[in-house]
């Protein structure tokens, strides 16, 4: 998954710190997930698609090695 939370909070001016306040979570979250360390919650991704004012898909893009291919 590409994660471009960072550009977006930097455009917004804001630092981890005031984002995960916003959203309600550590600012080591904000971390972790800005750096691919960890993946979000439904829930956080959403808080922070709102509080950065972008649609959740601008903030966390699916790639292709993202999904398994199934076998039947």
């Amino acid at each position: 998954m590409r994660v471009r939370v960072r550009e977006a909070r930097e455009a917004a001016d804001m630092t981890q710190a005031e984002l995960a306040r916003l959203v309600d979570v550590g600012r080591s979250l904000i971390n972790q997930i800005e750096s691919g360390q960890s993946k979000p919650s439904l829930l956080t991704a959403i808080k922070i698609a709102v509080v950065l004012n972008k649609p959740v898909e601008e903030l966390f893009q699916i790639e292709n090695n993202d999904w398994r291919l199934r076998r039947t």
